[in-house]
């Protein structure tokens, strides 16, 4: 048994992951989670300027290249071979210095209740608290906190419309998937996002500040549109 399953447990789910998307046994291929949060939750919302610039003055093709290598990075930490991205060894230290350790990275997890897939982009576990953190990693993105002036869609309480808080949704999707996949799983499992900033700062955001929670509505309106 691998290190990685000592920590989470066998997953309970069958499906295999076809690069983009799972199929699973029954045949039936995923949604992936940002997709149906842009077209269900959040389709209402449009800002110009996050088609200009995403990460500091960098252009957005520019930042999801970027975006590539930070993943390619956190997956040689990982793994325990040498990091190159400045960024990512400046997270590390970070990371390090509050007795985070990586268990793994890209991890998919996925239901077929919901038709929903996706992959978390790393998992570490808090030493000092016995937590297991699903983290999703953003880069930049310094308009998070903008909105157009309207509400998420079937998000209650109602909440503006924001990169951030459709990232929050998306972490906490993501955790509500791990939770189905690696049931046996026996550490607190806990939901997180990371942004590196330009400058090479971070921002942390834990469950407790979220202003989105996973709840029955939001299910429902998972099983609603799976079909």
């Amino acid at each position: 048994m691998s290190n990685v399953e000592t920590i989470l447990g066998p997953p309970s789910n069958a499906f295999k992951w076809m690069r983009r998307y799972v199929r699973f046994n029954n045949g039936r291929c995923s949604r992936g989670v940002t997709k149906i949060i842009r077209r269900i939750f959040a389709s209402n919302y449009r800002f110009k300027q996050l088609n200009r610039t995403t990460f500091g003055s960098m252009s957005r093709r520019v930042s999801k290249r970027f975006g590539t290598r930070v993943d390619t990075a956190i997956d040689h930490w990982v793994r325990g071979l040498r990091v190159k991205e400045q960024h990512v060894r400046s997270m590390v230290k970070q990371l390090e210095q509050w007795s985070w350790r990586p268990v793994t990275s890209q991890l998919v997890v996925a239901r077929p209740l919901w038709r929903l897939a996706t992959r978390i982009d790393l998992i570490v576990l808090d030493t000092l608290h016995d937590v297991l953190l699903l983290i999703e990693v953003k880069t930049g993105c310094p308009y998070r906190h903008e909105s157009n002036g309207k509400m998420m869609r079937f998000i209650r309480p109602q909440i503006y419309n924001s990169m951030l808080h459709q990232h929050q949704l998306q972490a906490v999707l993501s955790a509500a998937l791990f939770s189905y996949t690696y049931p046996n799983c026996t550490y607190a499992v806990e939901p997180a996002l990371l942004y590196m900033n330009h400058d090479g700062s971070l921002d942390l955001f834990r469950e407790s500040q979220f202003q989105v929670h996973f709840n029955e509505s939001i299910e429902q309106v998972l099983i609603g549109t799976s079909s």
